[in-house]
């Protein structure tokens, strides 16, 4: 039990960028961006309709989930290249977070994105 509950706090430690920028940031900026137009992810457009703003929380929940799983499996993997491909795991969705936090803030205060720049946003 006392492992159990190290390894998540372990875990949790591990993941703090990813839950500062890409749960809660991208997830705070998203909602307070789409007072100021849509979303311009398709699929995140539909779940928002059918079951409302805050089932993206639910989704970040089982993204996290995702994460543990592979977390684990990684750790627990004896081979020399786990250790790196936990950190380019780590780091990307650490990145997208911050790329995502930063793009809602700019539709918001400037009523512009990145994404329409670089052509995936509409």
């Amino acid at each position: 039990m006392v492992d159990t509950i190290r390894s998540i706090l372990q875990f949790l430690w591990e993941i703090r960028y990813i839950i500062i920028f890409y749960i809660v940031g991208d997830s705070i900026t998203t909602i307070y961006a789409l007072a100021y137009g849509y979303e311009a992810n398709f699929f995140l457009a539909e779940i928002i309709f059918k079951y409302g703003i805050y089932s993206v929380f639910l989704l970040k929940l089982l993204f996290i989930a995702l994460i543990f799983y592979n977390y684990k499996k990684l750790i627990d993997l004896d081979h020399s290249m786990a250790p790196l491909l936990w950190k380019g795991v780590k780091y990307s969705i650490s990145t997208l977070g911050i790329f995502l936090t930063v793009n809602n803030l700019l539709i918001v205060y400037l009523n512009w994105s990145l994404l329409r720049i670089i052509g995936i946003g509409i």
